[in-house]
């Protein structure tokens, strides 16, 4: 599910309640600096960055750069662990695959006037805070009639635009202070997720490198914070 969608079923719908005449302000020094890499991530965080903070098994070591350049872009590290296989699930089989080591940056997004304008934002952190945190009873209940407005007589548009409403509810965001602007991580199967504002610039890691995120976290702060300091 694109993120996109998510952000306007989060922020459109609440244009009614945060419209205000101050006008959008940040401060554009890593959004700059970072335009300059070229979307290019395994500059941003190097092989060397990843290793400074946790030992790399050189034997089985790849790095994937995505052929897609801009915001779905990626760069991969991985390596085996000593974790047992864990089950997938394709098109209905299941089958067993390694449970690798893994630390992936990607979704580097510049934000921009007319986004804040789009959708009724003051400030590039509150456009990225109604992305991750918790929204409240009473924005979730404006949210709900917003959209029977819009799709009054759509049926089918408005089923759609629950059932994005009804993921982006799914969210299980923390945040995390002390890093960049703004930060927000969270734990599933598939390993940690942390995902950080710093100026107009937000970018995020995927990372897998213990069963548990208490151990997971710290090394992905550390690893955001290499990429901040390219840019400090």
């Amino acid at each position: 599910m694109k993120k996109v969608h998510i952000l306007f079923i989060a922020t459109g719908l609440l244009a009614a309640c945060s419209k205000d005449d101050s006008g959008p302000t940040w401060n554009d020094k890593f959004g700059s600096c970072f335009q300059n890499f070229d979307y290019q991530y395994e500059k941003m965080l190097t092989k060397a960055d990843v290793n400074k903070h946790i030992t790399i098994d050189e034997a089985s070591y790849k790095l994937d750069v995505s052929s897609i350049k801009g915001q779905y872009g990626n760069a991969t590290y991985s390596w085996n662990s000593n974790r047992p296989d864990v089950e997938m699930e394709l098109l209905g089989q299941k089958f067993m695959v390694p449970d690798q080591n893994r630390v992936e940056f990607t979704q580097l997004h510049f934000y921009n006037a007319k986004e804040l304008e789009l959708y009724s934002q003051q400030s590039v952190i509150d456009l990225f805070d109604i992305e991750y945190r918790e929204l409240s009873d009473a924005e979730v209940k404006e949210m709900r009639e917003n959209l029977e407005r819009q799709y009054a007589g759509d049926p089918a548009g408005l089923e759609q635009a629950n059932k994005l409403l009804d993921a982006r509810l799914n969210f299980n965001y923390k945040r995390l202070d002390q890093l960049g602007d703004r930060a927000y991580w969270s734990w599933g199967q598939y390993g940690l997720e942390l995902n950080v504002l710093a100026g107009t610039a937000s970018f995020s890691l995927r990372t897998k490198l213990s069963a548990e995120a208490a151990t997971t976290l710290p090394i992905t702060v550390a690893l955001a914070k290499e990429i901040l300091t390219k840019c400090n």
